[in-house]
């Protein structure tokens, strides 16, 4: 005779009728989603076996199965500057279960959008688990840097032709990409020359101080991040650069 759990089709099914001597093979099918966690002949476990054959048949025997949900895996993958949470939180989680993931901005930080196996804007969402899944979370870099000019940052005098070292300090919640470097030789309302362009955050370079001399000059340095935001700083007040024609 044969037995078996939800989610299991024994093949042949039912009571079935063997000559004696005779042989007789079983097969067991798993429905979607489940997996066979056990059989058992004669009430022994032969395993989680999907056939089984009897030979040589002299006495009634009995066939049984037990069956498993599968187990599904979720993994999670992130850009930009946050976390997710799961509830629950599950390192597996059962076939045809649900789980709610839960986007959470970093500070500078704003989601966007889940993608992969959850394509969705909402936050919180919830997700089927039907099959493993691989889900990204997008976050949107939505902060300035900061930035500010430390020398020569006002009173200063600097001489043309000599090296002359000019500092700055910028900071940003993913990361400085570049910053430039002007001067102004007529006060903080330029026009500015480029001293450097693009250059890495370092905090500082060395400047070959060039003419005309001049006692209104003014240092401005830009801070740029990768997603094209920018923020400014003036030397606090003005300083000279020596030597030269043209004092203004």
């Amino acid at each position: 005779s044969v037995r078996s759990s939800l989610s299991l089709k024994f093949s042949p099914s039912g009571a079935v009728s063997v000559p004696i001597n005779g042989s007789q093979s079983f097969t067991i099918t798993p429905n979607a989603g489940f997996h066979v966690l056990d059989v058992l002949v004669d009430g022994s476990s032969v395993g989680a076996v999907t056939t089984f054959p009897f030979t040589n048949v002299t006495a009634n025997h009995t066939i049984a199965a037990s069956f498993a949900t599968d187990s599904r895996t979720l993994t999670l993958n992130i850009v930009g500057g946050g976390t997710v949470t799961k509830s629950p939180n599950l390192p597996a989680y059962p076939n045809a279960s649900s789980v709610q993931l839960t986007a959470n901005p970093g500070i500078g930080w704003a989601f966007s959008a889940w993608s992969g196996s959850l394509v969705s804007t909402n936050n919180p969402e919830t997700l089927l688990m039907d099959a493993d899944k691989t889900v990204t979370s997008t976050f949107l870099d939505i902060a300035a840097p900061t930035v500010a000019v430390t020398s020569p940052n006002g009173g200063e005098v600097l001489n043309a032709g000599n090296s002359s070292l000019l500092t700055w300090t910028a900071t940003d919640n993913a990361s400085v990409t570049s910053v430039d470097l002007e001067i102004s030789r007529t006060g903080a309302g330029g026009p500015y020359d480029f001293v450097a362009a693009g250059q890495p955050n370092t905090g500082t370079i060395s400047w070959l101080v060039t003419s005309p001399a001049t006692t209104h000059a003014v240092l401005r340095a830009t801070a740029r991040d990768a997603a094209g935001h920018m923020t400014q700083d003036l030397s606090n007040a003005e300083f000279s650069i020596a030597g030269g024609a043209g004092v203004s």
